[in-house]
């Protein structure tokens, strides 16, 4: 058995990879509210998405892409995290961990001292991810209609 390659490779957001992930996520967004006909998170414009206030990552396991995440501005100080998601075949093994570890340090990197970010009620494993690494709950910083829970972490 060979140990597997993962890799955090930083990319436009509008990248063909990139927007199968993202495609992917929303596509997991609608069966999880299929109540919302409108379950897609705010947009989010590709520059808000690159440095050197912005990132993009794409992950891939063995070079085949299995997920994404971003950072974008809020303040100077304040970054907020947009569009976690990994494949279902890509959950279990302690990657969306690596995933968050690596976007908090490219927050760092790029100067933000805080990182924000959201998730909705039908996504319950985001939830304990995001409180067991230390995100404590806020109030509504962004008016996002499907979320229902907004997170803050000081880096």
């Amino acid at each position: 058995m060979t140990a597997e390659s993962i890799s955090f490779d930083l990319e436009r957001s509008d990248s063909p990879d990139a927007v199968a992930m993202q495609e992917a996520f929303f596509a997991e967004l609608r069966r999880r509210y299929p109540e919302r006909e409108d379950a897609s998170p705010p947009p989010v414009d590709p520059d808000e998405l690159v440095p050197p206030r912005g990132a993009w990552i794409v992950v891939r396991r063995d070079g085949v892409p299995v997920g994404c995440a971003g950072i974008k501005p809020l303040d100077d100080a304040t970054g907020e995290v947009k569009r976690v998601y990994l494949a279902p075949e890509a959950r279990g093994g302690g990657l969306a961990r690596r995933l968050m570890a690596h976007l908090e340090d490219r927050a760092r990197g790029l100067g933000y001292r805080v990182l924000r970010l959201d998730t909705g009620s039908a996504q319950p494993e985001a939830y304990r991810l995001y409180t067991s690494l230390g995100y404590r709950e806020i109030d509504d910083y962004n008016q996002n209609g499907l979320a229902s829970h907004w997170f803050e972490r000081a880096l």
